[in-house]
């Protein structure tokens, strides 16, 4: 089963990928350095574009798919961000 991609231009709304990235396990690790809204948003639309091609627009990262977006928004950018 495919999941929904995301489009090539990421438009994913600020509010809901740092509402999603707050769920996860890993966001705490990130107190000092937490990335803004829309650093959530930008980083998370480029890496779904990568990771599940074009497709239909996603403006939110439950549009992605449990598994997608869990594994970009609660391991890959925060792992990202506290690496940086």
């Amino acid at each position: 089963r495919r999941e929904v991609c995301a489009p090539r231009r990421p438009t994913m709304r600020p509010e809901a990928c740092l509402s999603y990235a707050q769920r996860g396990e890993l966001f705490s690790q990130l107190k000092s350095e937490a990335p803004t809204a829309d650093e959530w948003a930008h980083h998370g639309g480029q890496l779904a574009v990568e990771l599940c091609g074009a497709g239909t627009a996603v403006d939110s990262p439950e549009q992605l798919g449990a598994a997608a977006a869990g594994r970009i928004f609660h391991l890959y950018l925060p792992i990202y961000f506290w690496c940086r």
